[in-house]
């Protein structure tokens, strides 16, 4: 008998359309945070990103500059840990049952991720690289060039580095794919032990590394996955695989879901008041660190229960274009850097205003059918066509 294709992304039926949309929107704000916040990428130099409408300045929580207030509550940053958490819910929904009961093998695992993540890599990489040469005139270091097609960006390797300067945004994709061999290795303990506290391994090791880093033990000269940034991104993915234990004994019992959808919102409302008054974030700015995780174990696992739970949120959030906006957003995640190279090489020959809102519009939509053409046209029939290859040749 032939042996099942696996398909590119789960079904219809078994998709949270509300978490592709939170997922899409993040990776929008990731976008205008890099947008607004490295401006220096385009024009050298940073702008404040003023909050106007018909010509009158106003202000967000005390912050009249868009610029200041992304970097104030490191509102970049933050989504990138939202895509974790986001991340750890759906692979433990997806996955946790199949691995545990031995109905993927770790090959078909692992070829199912390479190849959902590694093309795109592989060609962002390559046109950001080819964009710095022809069109900035730069020189990349070939160790550089190294980090970014072998998904190492963010591994330091005695070189005390972040992210590559090729592919910026690559460096989270390194962190996501050790993310998934390491919740494998759990999934597999978890059939000798029987034990979902297995997953709280990593959460524990990881606040305990981020203590280390606050208190003066610098955990970025450590090698490999320990860097600090790697450390954030592995607490938020582990805490979403519990959140969605959490959400499916909600699902279980609809009186808890009720108060715990009201406690949700008052949480949020709390939090945002709280940094409203200007308390929250600068009380936690010495330890940005426990500012992630407060993040990622209260504020980020609301936004989703909600999202999930309250019935006019979800179908808002079920409508077509937050889909497509889902579907997109690795696309747009990983295409928005080699853009913004692009667009420097065409600020230096035409003069242009970055905080233009006709500009600031032109970038987002030649980002999207960047993104809608690549997705539907390279990364979903080269996952196809990889699979189809491995299966074929399995058999």
């Amino acid at each position: 008998m032939e042996q099942k294709i696996i398909i590119p992304s789960l079904n219809e039926s078994e998709r949270f359309h509300s978490l592709d949309a939170l997922r899409g929107i993040a990776a929008l704000v990731v976008v205008f945070w890099h947008w607004i916040g490295e401006s220096w990428v385009v024009s050298n130099h940073n702008q404040p990103f003023n909050f106007t409408l018909w010509g009158k300045t106003f202000s967000i929580f005390g912050f009249t500059s868009a610029r200041d207030f992304f970097i104030a509550f490191r509102i970049g940053g933050s989504s990138v840990i939202f895509f974790f958490v986001l991340s750890g819910f759906i692979f433990c929904y997806k996955y946790f049952d199949k691995i545990t009961d031995k109905k993927t093998s770790f090959q078909d695992y692992c070829l199912a991720r390479f190849t959902r993540l590694y093309p795109l890599v592989f060609i962002t990489t390559i046109s950001a690289v080819l964009l710095f040469y022809f069109v900035k005139d730069a020189v990349i270091d070939i160790y550089e060039i190294t980090r970014s097609v072998l998904i190492l960006s963010g591994f330091q390797f005695g070189k005390i580095k972040g992210a590559s300067v090729v592919n910026i945004p690559a460096w989270s994709v390194g962190a996501e794919l050790w993310a998934y061999l390491v919740f494998f290795g759990l999934c597999v303990l978890y059939r000798k032990h029987k034990s979902k506290l297995i997953f709280s391994i990593p959460i524990f090791l990881g606040i305990l590394a981020i203590n280390f880093y606050s208190s003066g033990f610098n955990v970025r000269y450590i090698p490999g996955f320990l860097g600090l940034d790697f450390v954030k991104v592995f607490v938020a993915f582990f805490i979403g695989v519990f959140l969605f234990w959490f959400y499916d004994f909600l699902k279980q019992n609809s009186k808890f879901k009720k108060i715990f959808s009201v406690f949700s919102l008052s949480l949020i409302s709390i939090y945002l008041f709280y940094l409203y008054k200007g308390e929250g974030y600068y009380y936690l700015a010495p330890n940005y660190g426990n500012y992630y995780i407060l993040l990622s174990v209260f504020f980020f696992p609301c936004v989703i229960l909600l999202a999930l739970n309250v019935g006019f949120l979800r179908k808002f959030l079920s409508l077509g274009i937050f889909r497509w906006l889902g579907n997109l957003s690795f696309s747009i995640y990983l295409w928005h850097y080699p853009l913004s190279v692009f667009l420097s090489y065409v600020h230096r020959h035409i003069d242009f205003n970055i905080e233009s809102k006709k500009v600031i519009l032109l970038y987002f939509v030649l980002l999207l059918i960047i993104s809608h053409l690549s997705y539907y046209f390279f990364e979903v029939p080269v996952q196809k066509f990889l699979r189809n290859k491995y299966y074929k040749n399995k058999k």
